[in-house]
């Protein structure tokens, strides 16, 4: 049961660089995006326009630029639909 639960986290768990590519798509669908945020709230509000939000910040930093603005990220985020 543990073995299925992870592989499917890991088939909803996407890396995306901008939010104009993976908006449509988490408005849509469920999953969740890996994506780098500089810290801005400006940036995070643009997520509300494909209803998502920053669901938590990770210690891993993959993303070198914001979703958003391109601006260096600070740190990556877990960003998913908001219900």
């Amino acid at each position: 049961m543990f073995k299925k639960a992870k592989d499917n986290l890991h088939k909803q768990w996407h890396q995306e660089d901008k939010l104009e590519d993976f908006g449509k798509t988490l408005e849509k669908e469920n999953g969740l995006y890996q994506t780098g945020w500089c810290g801005s709230e400006e940036c995070e509000i643009k997520l509300k326009r494909y209803k998502g939000t920053i669901r938590c910040l990770l210690d891993d930093q993959v993303h070198a630029k914001c979703f958003a603005c391109d601006k260096d990220s600070k740190r990556d985020i877990l960003v998913a639909k908001e219900y």
